[in-house]
């Protein structure tokens, strides 16, 4: 086999942002196919590859909370395994719970004081960490900003949930945000 094993072997390709439903208000479901191709003439372990892609939400008083969507993750390419110089690509979609139904109120009802509404969340981005032996090998934002703001580890904390085969249903939670 002429290819080598590199500290480095992935590239991220550009990802692509889908809409997937009606939006819910500030709350736009959608999903990311993130493409990860091998560098040329590297062999991976797809064993020690970890995928983490975290997304986060802006609160009302402008502060930063990991998403409360559901995560689902699906490799769309399997197998997964980059023996060929095509990208393996990863889909991860985000669906936000459907807004309880508002009650109508009868005519004959006494009014009932209203109550204060839930703080709505605004979809704010996403954040992209592939790792490989543990190691940091690539990263990306939508902003960018949330690269400064929540930096990647260079190495991966233990234990390390891994997205690759099979990818699980959630993912794991930044470890630098409140739920």
């Amino acid at each position: 086999d002429p290819r080598t094993e590199r500290p480095d072997p992935f590239q991220l390709g550009p990802i692509t942002r889908i809409p997937t439903a009606e939006a819910n208000g500030p709350q736009e479901d959608f999903k990311l196919q993130i493409p990860l191709t091998a560098k040329p003439d590297t062999r991976v372990n797809p064993s020690e590859a970890v995928i983490q892609v975290y997304f986060y939400d802006q609160l009302p008083d402008g502060t930063l909370a990991e998403t409360n969507a559901n995560i689902v993750s699906t490799w769309i390419t399997p197998p997964v395994d980059w023996a060929t110089a095509e990208p393996e690509v990863l889909e991860v979609e985000s669906t936000h719970a459907e807004p309880e139904p508002t009650p109508k109120k009868s005519k004959a009802t006494a009014p009932t004081p209203t109550s204060s509404p839930i703080p709505s969340r605004k979809i704010f981005g996403y954040l992209i960490q592939v790792y490989y032996k543990g190691v940091l090998n690539a990263s990306t934002a939508e902003p960018a900003s949330l690269l400064t703001q929540f930096p990647p580890p260079a190495t991966l904390p233990q234990p390390a949930p891994s997205l690759l085969p099979p990818a699980s249903s959630s993912l794991p939670a930044h470890p630098d945000l409140p739920q």
